[in-house]
């Protein structure tokens, strides 16, 4: 049985070291379990985009700027276009979207890892004004709390979401850089 697609092509986007995957494979063999692949390949990536933002700490700082700054640029540049295009909800996810895409894009070696670090931290980012409403009393109300909930926290997710699909379209395969060791002088 082969291991399950989507797991290993996940795999293949973030920075997992090759003799990791192998070991993967190699107990997926013994043992064929979907459920124990797709935890272990969730745990694994995780643990690599630990390493690689404590790893690469300005670079991180620097995707981060660069989404965010990408989400207001294309917000001013491509919702209208778009919206004169096209009719409904997709304009708006449009520039989160694309922010995924460019992050990717410029932090080609570790793109996709990027991408969540820019998700994480407007995480962070909502967390802290919800946090910061609590205690200073703007959302002590039952009403407006659940307003926020109802409002604020489900578009944060479509957004992440469309921010990680363009990150996805845009990612490539990290081990594909790599040259064989055949054609390497």
């Amino acid at each position: 049985m082969k291991p399950p697609i989507l797991a290993t092509w996940l795999l293949a986007r973030f920075p997992v070291s090759e003799s990791i995957i192998g070991d993967l494979f190699e107990r997926y063999d013994r043992r064929p379990s979907s459920l124990w692949f797709w935890r272990q390949t969730a745990s694994t990536i995780i643990a690599c985009l630990i390493r690689e933002v404590r790893a690469h700490k300005f670079v991180t700082f620097r995707a981060v700027l660069v989404g965010t700054l990408a989400v207001w640029c294309f917000s001013w540049l491509a919702v209208p276009a778009a919206t004169w295009i096209i009719k409904g909800r997709l304009p708006e996810a449009l520039p989160w979207a694309l922010a995924g895409w460019t992050v990717a894009r410029f932090h080609r070696h570790n793109g996709l890892t990027m991408v969540v670090a820019l998700i994480s931290c407007w995480f962070l980012f909502v967390l802290s004004v919800m946090l910061r409403g609590v205690f200073v009393g703007i959302l002590t109300t039952s009403a407006t709390m659940y307003a926020f909930l109802a409002t604020v926290i489900p578009r944060f997710l479509a957004f992440a979401a469309f921010t990680l699909a363009g990150g996805l379209v845009a990612a490539r395969p990290i081990n594909s850089d790599r040259q064989p060791a055949e054609s390497q002088p």
